[in-house]
């Protein structure tokens, strides 16, 4: 079992290593709803640990890759490792990732392009 400062941790890993606008995990907390957690939002892992001890599931990594002009961002999504051969938790993430790309859009102000996730195999 993880804890919140696991994915806390693996996210503040994703970001160092890449380039992102903004990056975030995608947490489950119902079934028509979903929660996320910025690695730049006021503390992190408070915010993680609230919706963790209310039922809430990390799912993945959502965040928006910087690029070159013309394309403002892409859209990059990550499951987390214990959720990865699970159906469910990528047509989750998938769901969620249109939500987000279009919260995305109307704060920043830009256009996003989903991407898959990386192949598995």
């Amino acid at each position: 079992m993880k804890f919140p400062k696991d994915y806390i941790d693996e996210m503040n890993r994703e970001q160092a290593e890449r380039d992102f606008l903004v990056l975030g995990i995608a947490v489950k907390v119902g079934e028509q709803a979903a929660g996320f957690v910025f690695s730049r939002g006021i503390d992190p892992l408070e915010k993680l640990s609230a919706m963790m001890s209310k039922g809430g599931q990390p799912i993945g990594l959502i965040g928006v890759n910087r690029s070159a002009p013309p394309i403002p961002g892409v859209i990059y999504t990550r499951l987390f490792a214990e959720y990865r051969s699970e159906s469910w938790a990528e047509e989750y993430l998938n769901a969620t990732t249109q939500a987000f790309g279009t919260l995305f859009e109307r704060v920043a102000d830009v256009s996003v392009v989903p991407i898959p996730p990386p192949d598995r195999n």
